[in-house]
């Protein structure tokens, strides 16, 4: 009995002492408040900032504990939750919304390590901010509505951008991530100002993007989102070495009009949804040489040709749902190659309304003169023996 109760008093405690450091209280220091994250290496988040003027320096140090986080961080940081979530208005989480509307210039002090969900939301006039290379993580939405915004540096050590993190940013022109790890959330570079949807439920927008230059590292593992690219307006993009579980990073960009895959890549794995929405005017890819499989993900619904250069390259499609490349139309590639050797590996449903006796596209010949003979396999309504 007595074991008992001791161990239900210990459990208590246990409970008691948890709580309270998963709830730390909030501490106000002259027109800065703020919470200690660790007692022990004097560490703290500010989490609200009072009496704004135009030119903001946070500071580095609150009563003796070191800056490392501003506003809070929460979990699923990197998708939305639902439809109601992608249309979030609200004011920044460090400061009054008469306050966000002043701050033209940010300074960031250099040992933060975490920017919170909707840190800086709403601060328009804001066009310069300069991240410190200690920073690990960008939560949802915390430079969201920063219309003035004109250009981003995502440091070396970040892991993570949150979704939305950078919605609403017109502005923006240039975007340089210096990571190559992290991941990156829902919609992170959707620029476009909008404002509310008209009859066919598309957003309205009073503000176009701005974002014509993403530079980031060749080598490319981090994990990209459904729509994290989605504001960039370039008509080309540089494929890079890419994660082969990412999501359709690239829908919705709309004046995009060429892909450009580099000669070094050995596998192109282009998710499902990522070429995708209004991309009409898309060249047809071209794969070089070296690339030895290249995976096309469901509804990429843009990409209608494929030429391959070389005689090594497999072409696959994804296999959900039972079906395989689904919108490419035609591939032209080289007699004798893997790629001629694998066609039946695809399926065409628009051959398959056509003929209904035989679901795979069929693979013909074509005399080139100069290059002598290429294979093509043409999906088209109409059978053309080329």
């Amino acid at each position: 009995m007595k074991k008992t109760i001791l161990l239900t008093a210990l459990g208590i405690c246990c409970m008691i002492a948890v709580t309270g450091k998963a709830k730390a209280a909030e501490k106000v220091s002259g027109k800065y408040h703020y919470e200690i994250l660790n007692s022990d290496k004097k560490t703290a988040a500010l989490t609200k900032v009072e009496q704004l003027g135009t030119q903001v320096i946070l500071p580095s140090s609150i009563d003796g504990y070191t800056i490392v986080q501003l506003g809070t961080m929460k979990e699923n940081n990197y998708h939305f939750a639902s439809a109601s979530t992608l249309r979030l208005e609200g004011k920044a989480e460090l400061f009054s919304s008469a306050d966000a509307e002043k701050v033209t210039e940010l300074t960031i002090p250099s040992k933060v390590e975490k920017i919170g969900v909707m840190s800086f939301q709403g601060c328009k006039k804001i066009k310069k901010v300069t991240l410190p290379k200690a920073l690990t993580h960008i939560g949802s939405n915390a430079f969201n509505g920063c219309e003035s915004l004109q250009n981003i540096t995502i440091p070396k050590k970040v892991k993570g951008i949150g979704s939305g993190a950078f919605m609403k940013c017109a502005a923006l022109k240039k975007v340089t991530l210096k990571m190559s790890k992290a991941t990156i959330g829902s919609e992170a570079f959707s620029t476009d100002v909008t404002d509310g949807y008209d009859a066919n439920g598309n957003p309205k927008i009073i503000k176009k993007s701005h974002l014509t230059k993403i530079v980031m590292p060749y080598k490319y593992k981090g994990l990209l989102k459904e729509r994290a690219f989605c504001g960039y307006v370039g008509t080309s993009f540089t494929w890079r070495d890419f994660n082969t579980y990412n999501e359709g990073f690239l829908r919705g960009c709309k004046t995009l009009k060429n892909i450009v895959f580099p000669k070094n890549l050995k596998t192109i794995d282009i998710p499902k949804h990522c070429l995708d929405d209004s991309l009409s005017t898309l060249k047809p890819l071209v794969i070089p040489e070296g690339v030895k499989a290249v995976y096309v993900g469901q509804h990429c619904r843009n990409i209608k040709c494929i030429t391959v250069k070389g005689k090594k390259t497999v072409l696959y499609g994804d296999s959900g749902m039972g079906a395989k490349m689904i919108s490419v139309e035609k591939v032209n590639c080289k007699k004798g190659s893997k790629t001629w050797k694998k066609m039946k590996k695809f399926v065409c449903p628009n051959f398959a309304k056509k003929f209904k006796k035989d679901t795979e596209c069929r693979f013909f010949l074509k005399k080139t003169g100069k290059t002598g003979e290429k294979g093509v396999w043409d999906c088209g309504l109409k059978w053309k023996r080329v």
